[in-house]
């Protein structure tokens, strides 16, 4: 299983961000493919539910970390993925947004959990703070 700890995430977001505010609970996580963060997308339904001002791009972002979560019980894992809620300015998105960020082996991936598209970072997205 390869892993990721947590100052070697801060380290990468400190080199995309250097501005963001960070909050990071554990200090080692799961780090999965890209493959294993579609499947595990797929097991949810949460893309499928509605948009709307008490349920807003925050609470996806909440269900989905926490989706992820029950997954070290679910699947028997002995860490957490690492997967965060980030706060900012995103590409294609025209106000303040919250997505999901998550340490993959291939790199960092956002996940936009309203419509399970994960995408890397692009240079015009601006990340403000993340909740680990």
């Amino acid at each position: 299983m390869e892993t990721i700890t947590a100052g070697e995430i801060l380290r990468d977001l400190k080199g995309h961000w250097p501005f963001c505010h960070c909050e990071i609970g554990d200090p080692v996580y799961f780090r999965p493919t890209v493959a294993e963060l579609n499947a595990q997308l797929k097991r949810t339904d949460i893309d499928k539910w509605e948009w709307s001002r008490a349920f807003d791009c925050e609470k996806f972002c909440a269900v989905l970390r926490g989706w992820l979560a029950q997954l070290i019980v679910m699947d028997g894992l002995s860490l957490a993925w690492p997967v965060a809620e980030v706060r900012g300015f995103f590409k294609g998105v025209s106000e303040r947004h919250a997505m999901a960020l998550c340490w993959c082996r291939e790199g960092l991936r956002f996940i936009e959990p309203q419509t399970d598209q994960i995408r890397p970072p692009d240079p015009v997205d601006h990340v403000m703070s993340l909740w680990m």
